[in-house]
C-alpha cells in the first residue's frame, strides 16, 4: 500500500449519487492498492466552506454541475478566486454548453453520466498525486 492517502471530496446534491461516486472511486483505488479517504458535500457552498477550512486539503474534487445554493461551476470559480488550485472535475449529464462552461472555468475533466469504472479511472488518474495505471495499461 502506498504511504500517501489520497483525499477526495465528492460534491453532489443527490445523496445516492454522491455515495455511488464515492463507492466507485474507493473501489478503483482499492483495486490499485492505494489508500484513500473521501468526504462529501451536498452543494458547492458546503464544499467551499470545507475547502476554506485550514484543516481540509484534498487531492481532487469531483462535483456535479447543477446544485442548489452554489453550482459546481460557481464552486470552481470561487475556488480559483481564492487561489485554491485543487483539481476539480465534473460528473454530469451530457450537455455541450455545460461542458464548454466547465472547460472555460478550468475544470480538469468532464465525465458524462452514466459512466463505468474504466471511464472514472481514466478521468481521475491524471489528477491524482500518485500515478495510477489507466485501463489501457491493463
Amino acid at each position: 500500500m502506498q504511504e500517501h492517502t489520497i483525499k477526495i471530496l465528492v460534491v453532489d446534491d443527490n445523496r445516492d449519487v454522491r455515495e455511488t461516486i464515492v463507492m466507485v472511486i474507493e473501489f478503483i483505488l482499492q483495486q490499485l492498492d492505494l489508500a484513500a479517504t473521501t468526504e462529501q458535500a451536498c452543494d458547492g457552498q458546503e464544499a467551499l466552506d470545507m475547502l476554506k477550512a485550514a484543516s481540509a486539503q484534498f487531492d481532487l474534487i469531483v462535483s456535479d454541475v447543477g446544485m442548489p445554493n452554489m453550482t459546481g461551476i460557481e464552486l470552481l470559480q470561487a475556488l480559483r478566486a481564492a487561489n485554491i488550485t485543487t483539481p476539480l472535475g465534473f460528473i454530469a449529464a451530457q450537455d455541450p454548453a455545460q461542458q464548454q462552461e466547465a472547460a472555460a472555468a478550468g475544470a480538469t475533466f468532464f465525465l458524462e453520466k452514466p459512466f463505468d469504472f474504466d471511464q472514472m479511472r481514466e478521468a481521475i488518474a491524471p489528477h491524482l498525486p500518485i500515478p495510477i495505471p489507466t485501463a489501457a495499461a491493463h
